[in-house]
């Protein structure tokens, strides 16, 4: 499972830009910024509080969760030729 941030999308919505939300919620500039540029950043349950607190929402509004899907190169398995044996056979 996948946790995605919509700190960015709840901003919009309610009118805030970067620097607004950065000083209501007293969290550095450059990790709202990030917030907004990458909505899968990693960040603590405090820094998240504080957002949806100046936000005027609840931690959980801003968290989105999504299942994974499973990411395979090939659509088959892969097939490993025999190794060689020492008289070149195989």
């Amino acid at each position: 499972m996948v946790v995605r941030l919509r700190v960015k999308e709840v901003a919009r919505e309610k009118g805030i830009g970067i620097g607004k939300l950065q000083r209501n919620a007293d969290v550095a500039y450059n990790t709202v910024k990030r917030m907004f540029k990458d909505p899968y950043y990693i960040t603590t349950t405090e820094t998240l509080g504080k957002i949806a607190k100046a936000l005027g929402v609840s931690p959980g509004e801003l968290l989105e969760t999504k299942k994974r899907k499973a990411f395979y190169l090939l659509d088959k398995p892969a097939v490993f030729p025999k190794p060689f044996h020492r008289d070149g056979t195989r």
